[in-house]
C-alpha cells in the first residue's frame, strides 16, 4: 500500500478501468506502534492540519487511496472543516472522463515495446518468484507480460489488496469528490492525469524493477501489515506512516521517492504559498491529498513551515 498514501488520480480509477491504476502494496515490517491501543478505544483521527492569515484559512487532510469499506474514519472536525470550505482541492480530477484518459495513457505509457515482455527485465529466480506471486494476487504471470515493470506492479498489489478486502470505491477523495459536486463545492487539483501518470513511465528501467520486487514483497507479505498501516492512518500517527511509507521508499529508490513524493511536495507548497497570498476574502479552502505527502522533514506541512507560515494540527 505505499503508494495508496501518496497517488490518487488513477488509483481512484481502478475499479472501472485496472490498467490505470498507480497503487503499489506498502513494504511492511511489523507495526507495533499502532498495536498499543486498539483504535475502538481512541476511535479515528486521521491527520488534519490548518494554516490561516488575516483573509483565508486552509485545511490539509491525509488520505487513503483505498480502504477497507467497514473502516470509520469520519469525525466531527474532518466535517466541519470540509463543510466550511468553497473550494476542496485534490491531487487530480476524477470522473469520466478523467479514466478515459487515464486508460488511454496507461495503455500507451504502460505496455512494453513489441517483442519485449516483463521477464525480460527479471533474472531466471526472479521470473519465478514473480509467478508464484502473483498466483497469491490472483492473477497469471502470463498475463502481466506485456506490461512494463511498473504497471505490473500495480497490477499486483491491486488486486492483492482487493483479494483482502481492501476497497477502491471506499477510497477517501472518491467519496469527498461526489460530496463536493453534489455540495455545489469548487474543485480544484494538484496536477493532471498526464503529469501524474508520466511520473511512472519516466523512471529508469532500474527504478521500475525496484517498484517491482518491492510488491512482490508485499504480497508476499499478506493483509496483516495492511491492516495495521490502515490503523496508523486512521489514528493519525505520521511518525509510522513517515517509518513505513516515506522511510522505505528511500531505501527502495530514492529516485522513486523523490518522483512519487519530494518533488511533488515541493510542487504543491509552492501553489499553497500562492493560494495563501491570493485575495481569498475570509474564504476556506481543503486540501485533501495522500497522508504520506503530511508526514516526515520533506512533507508539504515541513515546506510551508519553513516558508514562515504557522501550520497547527487540526487533528
Amino acid at each position: 500500500m505505499r503508494l495508496a498514501f501518496s497517488m490518487s488520480a488513477v488509483f481512484r480509477k481502478a475499479v472501472r478501468t485496472p490498467l490505470a491504476c498507480l497503487c503499489a502494496a506498502l513494504s511492511l515490517t511489523a507495526l507495533s506502534a499502532c498495536d498499543s491501543v486498539p483504535a475502538a478505544e481512541i476511535g479515528p483521527r486521521p491527520a488534519m492540519f490548518k494554516l490561516s492569515d488575516a483573509d483565508s484559512e486552509i485545511y490539509l487532510f491525509g488520505t487513503v487511496h483505498i480502504l477497507p469499506r467497514e473502516l470509520v474514519w469520519r469525525t466531527a472536525k474532518f466535517d466541519a472543516a470540509f463543510a466550511k470550505a468553497r473550494t476542496i482541492y485534490f491531487e487530480t480530477p476524477g470522473g469520466p472522463d478523467s479514466e478515459a484518459r487515464a486508460m488511454v495513457l496507461t495503455q500507451r505509457l504502460g505496455v512494453n515495446p513489441p517483442g519485449v515482455t516483463l521477464d525480460a527485465y527479471l533474472d531466471e529466480a526472479e521470473r519465478k518468484r514473480l509467478r508464484k506471486v502473483a498466483i497469491k494476487a490472483g492473477l497469471q504471470a502470463e498475463n502481466l507480460q506485456s506490461m512494463r515493470p511498473w504497471l505490473a506492479a500495480i497490477m499486483l498489489s491491486l488486486n492483492a489488496m482487493v483479494i483482502h478486502g481492501q476497497d477502491p470505491n471506499s477510497g477517501v477523495e472518491k467519496i469527498l469528490e461526489a460530496e463536493a459536486a453534489r455540495s455545489g463545492k469548487t474543485l480544484a487539483y494538484f496536477e493532471t492525469i498526464d503529469e501524474q501518470l508520466g511520473l511512472f513511465a519516466k523512471l529508469s528501467d532500474a527504478s521500475q524493477k525496484a517498484v517491482l520486487l518491492a510488491s512482490l514483497d508485499d504480497v508476499e507479505q499478506g493483509d496483516a501489515l495492511t491492516q495495521k498501516l490502515d490503523r496508523a492512518w486512521a489514528q493519525g500517527d505520521l511518525k509510522t506512516l513517515d517509518k513505513y511509507v516515506n522511510s522505505d521508499l528511500r531505501k527502495l529508490d530514492m529516485n522513486v521517492y523523490r518522483a512519487i513524493l519530494a518533488d511533488r511536495n515541493a510542487n504543491w507548497a509552492r501553489q499553497i504559498d500562492t493560494l495563501m497570498k491570493a485575495d481569498q476574502r475570509g474564504a476556506t479552502i481543503f486540501i485533501a491529498v495522500g497522508a504520506g505527502h503530511l508526514a516526515g522533514t520533506d512533507s508539504v506541512p515541513a515546506l510551508l513551515a519553513s516558508m514562515g507560515y504557522k501550520i497547527e494540527r487540526a487533528q
